[in-house]
């Protein structure tokens, strides 16, 4: 669930009303708990002309989804690097606590520069663990979560901040600031961007330290959990990418083929005969072929 500070939410619905707007829990403007409202300035909206993409940085500004499922092909793209440090951007598995270093899968290195785009299949990647993803943003000079020590330090906590904000490193705070502010695209189906402040005050809350997007993602049934739903190269929905699905039109997440004939349980009609023509058996009968219904043996008088 969208975690709304009551400060700069209740900042913000005041402010609405006082302009005669309709004011909705998923709806810009977003305040920090300063009562800044934010993206502060049109650098934001500048990226998004640039892009081409009609978002309106202010009026769609979210802090959710927090989680997403992937589909079988994901690309990462910077947009935008308009701060001091240069930070990196990847996913993590969704596990409801703080994302351990080692599950902090860095796609765009502080390397890329805008314009970079890398396609990656989250799906088929050994170390997805078959449910909801988040994203992060590591800061630091340059910072690179495979060399812990170019990360910026934050008390005892790394600076590193969350599509989930419960686990950023200000999160003891009883009103943290917002580090993050998503955006689904108007053009493009299951992509989203995100746009990133780095420090944790705020800094110039102008969300551009760091924008990126990546397109093939989504979560249906937010705030609840995402749901699956058919995507292209996996049209039953179960997270399993073609060709490597053995029932591409039956979902079956767990992939199980009990005989190993290369054909899943949920679609083999024979699932524990290797033999791909076998006849199933006809559950009705018991198995018995003859119609009659009798057994083999002496069925005359003498």
């Amino acid at each position: 669930m969208v975690r709304y500070n009551s400060r700069w939410y209740i900042a913000g619905l005041v402010t609405l009303a006082g302009v005669g707007l309709a004011a909705t829990a998923h709806a810009g403007p977003i305040f920090q708990p300063n009562n800044t409202p934010i993206p502060v300035g049109p650098a934001l909206q500048g990226v998004f002309d640039n892009i081409g993409d009609p978002i309106n940085a202010v009026q769609d500004a979210e802090v959710e989804p927090e989680r997403f499922l992937p589909t079988c092909s994901a690309t990462f793209t910077v947009h935008s690097r308009m701060a001091a440090y240069q930070n990196s951007f990847g996913w993590y598995n969704v596990t409801g606590q703080v994302p351990a270093l080692a599950d902090l899968h860095q796609i765009l290195a502080c390397t890329d520069g805008v314009g970079v785009s890398k396609e990656v299949n989250i799906l088929a990647d050994p170390d997805y663990a078959g449910g909801e993803i988040g994203f992060f943003q590591a800061v630091g000079n340059c910072a690179d979560v495979n060399n812990p020590g170019t990360i910026f330090n934050v008390g005892n906590k790394k600076h590193i901040v969350y599509s989930e904000p419960d686990f950023n490193p200000d999160n003891n705070l009883p009103e943290p600031f917002i580090h993050l502010l998503i955006y689904p695209s108007v053009n493009n189906p299951r992509t989203y961007y995100f746009a990133w402040e780095d420090l944790l005050m705020g800094g110039d809350n102008d969300f551009t330290d760091l924008v990126t997007s990546v397109e093939g993602i989504d979560c249906v049934g937010w705030p609840g959990a995402c749901q699956p739903v058919p995507n292209p190269g996996d049209i039953d929905a179960d997270l399993v990418c073609e060709p490597n699905d053995n029932c591409p039109n039956a979902k079956n997440q767990d992939q199980l083929d009990s005989d190993n004939d290369g054909v899943g349980d949920a679609c083999d009609d024979c699932p524990d005969d290797p033999d791909p023509d076998c006849v199933p058996v006809d559950e009705t009968t018991g198995g018995d072929s003859d119609s009659g219904g009798t057994t083999d043996g002496d069925t005359t008088d003498g």
